[in-house]
């Protein structure tokens, strides 16, 4: 500022009276050597471009007020032989022509110009704008990380791209990736601590660093300038989230000697942001990964431990149920050879020994049932129709017993897909444990309805009822208040229905009753 107003004061005093000599004229040059030193030394522009479009509006307007000029220079004796006295129009015209085509001319011949000298480097932006896109669809982390300085090197052609990240457990900016001919050793485990003077930098002014704006003038700066310089680096591109530093890309030199420029520097901006959010999200699905894989491990040690318990339930359940018919053979066995002759005696041994044979054949097979149940059969079925055929099983002892059975069915005649025979013993188990709460007597009521392509089922009485405690363990094997019977009924029967895709649901109530609802899907 203080060159070129020295240079302006030359002309300003004259102007006022006032003469001196022309020295500040001198100061002219130099302030334009000032401002050409800056403009190359902090890049404000590229010296090719400027050039490139001084000499292209330099050729362009040549030619606008030269070929006029030359025409009126050398044709001014024929124009006049022949135009006579307004000879002088042609080149005017000539000249009003040009210099309307000579803008568009300078623009199209500009464009050109600077699409051959910028067509690299436009190229590689592009394509690191296109890999900040897609960067984000990686979710290995180490894959990324390769990803992102392979691509920065490639596309843009520097010595060496590197990638430092934070690394928790280590408490530090660690080297992760390295790419180009003079890549950086990853296996070294180089990292810069969050206390560091460039991190420091960074995070303060949350910029690109550009090593040759560095001027060392503090210790500071210093520091910085000398970890640059054994990083072999020119540039340091940052990559936040919110106030989180993420990590850093560093750049060495262009092999082709070229240096960055602002537009450069947005590119990396860029791509080092979207990175930082690309690296957030591997990491965050890699933390998942080994969450699930932990939680699968837990999950299956605590199926073994629940597969080791069932077991010695089933063990338990079995030995209790099989314990008392197998007592009653053996009893019958042991006095078999001293009462044979008693024929009372050959009466309740031919009469009791198959009944618990039968019993023990029934355990087993509920036991078959329970723990390998038969695929299902399907075919359609009318829910309403099966549930009719159940309850004529069931009439005499409902008519015996002293129960009132009323049926609603509204389900406009729909069909689901299922195992009719398995069906039916799902009813059947339902209905007559319904039966046996109401000894005395009592109501039970059943109602199907279509809703929503669900066939819901519902089946009320007014028996004894259950109480709380039983509710929350009734559908768990071996779980029964009967004096007979190994508890796997509810349990069978919720096995089927889900493999039928529905539900069961049970509310009871002591004294009051039980409501059992099933809902199935119908066939489309």
């Amino acid at each position: 500022m203080i060159t070129g107003f020295l240079g302006g004061t030359s002309v300003l005093w004259p102007m006022i009276g006032v003469q001196i000599p022309p020295w500040g004229n001198f100061s002219i040059p130099a302030y334009s050597l000032i401002v050409s030193y800056a403009i190359v030394r902090y890049k404000f522009t590229d010296a090719r471009i400027v050039l490139t479009q001084a000499g292209v509006l330099l050729g362009t307007y040549l030619v606008v007020l030269g070929l006029p000029f030359l025409v009126a220079s050398w044709g001014e004796s024929e124009l006049e032989a022949r135009l006579g006295a307004h000879w002088w129009l042609v080149p005017l015209g000539l000249c009003a022509v040009l210099a309307t085509v000579g803008p568009f001319a300078y623009v199209y011949l500009r464009n050109k110009a600077e699409a051959r000298l910028m067509g690299d480097r436009r190229r590689y932006q592009q394509v690191l704008q296109r890999a900040a896109r897609g960067m984000t669809r990686v979710r290995s982390l180490g894959k990324l990380t390769r990803l992102i300085v392979r691509v920065v090197s490639q596309a843009v052609r520097v010595r060496h791209a590197s990638l430092l990240l934070w690394d928790k457990e280590a408490g530090c900016y660690l080297l992760v990736a390295s790419h180009g001919p003079h890549r950086l050793a990853t296996q070294s485990r180089y990292g810069l601590e969050p206390t560091h003077e460039l991190v420091a930098w960074l995070l303060r002014n949350r910029q690109v660093l550009n090593r040759e704006e560095l001027l060392g003038a503090t210790a500071a700066q210093a520091t910085v300038e000398g970890e640059l310089e054994h990083l072999e680096a020119v540039l340091v591109v940052p990559g936040f989230i919110e106030q989180e530093l993420v990590g850093f890309l560093v750049l060495g030199e262009k092999l082709s000697g070229g240096f960055y420029t602002s537009d450069d520097f947005h590119a990396f901006s860029t791509l080092a942001n979207e990175a930082a959010i690309a690296i957030e999200n591997a990491r965050s699905y890699e933390e998942l990964v080994k969450v699930n894989e932990q939680l699968k491990l837990a999950y299956d040690r605590l199926m073994q431990q629940e597969r080791l318990a069932a077991a010695g339930q089933f063990a338990t359940g079995m030995a209790h149920e099989i314990k008392n018919p197998l007592s009653a053979i053996k009893t019958f066995a042991e006095f078999l050879p001293q009462k044979y002759g008693d024929p009372e005696f050959r009466e309740k041994f031919f009469r009791i020994v198959p009944s618990e044979i039968d019993r023990i054949n029934g355990i087993v097979r509920e036991l078959l049932d329970f723990a390998k149940p038969a695929p299902l059969q399907l075919e359609p079925v009318n829910v309403s129709h099966l549930i009719e055929e159940t309850l004529q099983l069931l009439s005499n002892q409902s008519l015996k017993q002293g129960v009132d059975v009323q049926t609603t069915f509204r389900d406009n005649g729909a069909f689901i897909q299922a195992d009719p025979k398995q069906l039916r013993q799902v009813f059947l188990n339902i209905l007559l444990n319904s039966l046996e709460a109401m000894p005395s007597g009592g109501r039970l009521a059943l109602a199907t309805e279509l809703t929503d392509h669900v066939m819901r089922v519902q089946l009320v009485d007014t028996g004894c009822g259950i109480s709380a405690e039983q509710q929350a363990r009734l559908f768990n094997p071996f779980c029964t208040t009967k004096e007979r019977g190994m508890g796997l009924g509810l349990a069978i029967v919720k096995g089927v229905i889900e493999r039928h895709g529905g539900a069961i649901a049970i509310h009871s109530q002591p004294q009051v009753g039980t409501t059992v609802e099933v809902t199935l899907p119908v066939a489309t």
